[in-house]
């Protein structure tokens, strides 16, 4: 970093193995030594609960928050106790984006942060969100982009509800491997055309393996389900036969 530090990086980002806490920790602190720069340290893109910000928040071991709407296993709620601890620890979240859906799922994410968090916009400081401008169109609402007055693009809220709802076909075009795309020998070539087969080969053995063993269940059922009822026909004719009987011998 010292050979990088002339050209006043704001961050450098997972400059060691994702999981390695201390490495990072060790990392930030040697860059908060060095007295002309203010970059710091950024990850979390990769991390996949609130466990691991947690010990990154701890260890001081990042001064940006990358967290990522797509790979958090715990959802909006697993997410936003990142946030609260990372506004406790004066951590700047710069949501992760840039794939397929990511500006879409992440740009709630930022205008929460500022609204219940922070009441911060810091964009001097490096506090930004990651964002690309393609790969929208497969979206019911795409992002929209607007410059504001110090040239800096911002994202606009959603005027419709929902969270990166993808278009109906969208899905059916493009899902593996089935989609209409997969089965275009054209655009997708030889290779990944005869993978897509071998896969498409696979998914439908396995679904008449599944619907074999259902059958089979079924019948299973079916037949323990015939056995109870002749069982209790049996014994319901048992018992109306001795209570004929009975009523025959009281008469008699």
């Amino acid at each position: 970093m010292e050979k990088l530090i002339k050209y006043d990086p704001i961050w450098i980002e997972e400059p060691t193995h994702a999981d390695d806490v201390c490495g990072h920790r060790d990392i930030n602190n040697a860059l908060k030594k060095q007295p002309k720069t203010k970059c710091r340290v950024a990850t979390g893109e990769v991390a996949q609960n609130k466990v691991i910000f947690k010990q990154l928040l701890m260890e001081d071991a990042i001064d940006f928050c990358q967290i990522d709407a797509g790979r958090m296993s715990g959802g909006p709620s697993e997410i936003m106790s990142v946030m609260l601890m990372a506004a406790k620890k004066g951590v700047k979240i710069v949501p992760h984006a840039g794939g397929v859906g990511l500006c879409e799922l992440v740009r709630q994410y930022s205008f929460i942060d500022y609204v219940c968090f922070t009441g911060k916009i810091r964009a001097e400081e490096g506090q930004l969100c990651e964002a690309t401008d393609h790969l929208h169109e497969y979206f019911e609402e795409e992002i929209v982009f607007k410059q504001n007055d110090k040239k800096i693009q911002c994202y606009m809220p959603n005027l419709q509800p929902g969270y990166a709802t993808m278009k109906a076909d969208s899905i059916n075009d493009y899902s593996f491997p089935f989609g209409k795309h997969w089965k275009d020998k054209a655009v997708i070539g030889d290779e990944l055309d005869e993978w897509a087969k071998k896969m498409r080969a696979r998914e439908e053995q396995r679904a008449n393996e599944i619907l074999k063993a259902c059958d089979k269940v079924r019948a299973e059922e079916k037949e323990k389900a015939d056995t109870l009822w002749r069982s209790t026909m049996f014994a319901a004719g048992l018992g109306l036969g001795a209570a004929l009987s009975w009523l025959h011998f009281k008469k008699n």
